[in-house]
């Protein structure tokens, strides 16, 4: 909803991170270890939220079909 403070957290974005995927998303701890690792990559790669989840979202998508 705030996408330059809360990055979006799905499956995918899970599957770039490497991270399991959890009984619950709705786990308030769990949503903010993930967008706390988040935010440090964008900040590191100097790159908004939305870029890096779209880049995450893409990697893991041409992951599974081999391009």
């Amino acid at each position: 909803m705030v996408p330059d403070r809360y990055p979006i957290l799905d499956v995918r974005v899970l599957s770039a991170l490497g991270e399991p995927e959890p009984r619950s998303f709705e786990a308030p701890a769990f949503y903010s270890r993930i967008a706390d690792r988040i935010r440090r990559h964008a900040h590191d790669l100097r790159i908004d939220l939305r870029t890096l989840d779209r880049a995450m979202w893409t990697w893991d998508k041409v992951g599974e079909s081999g391009y």
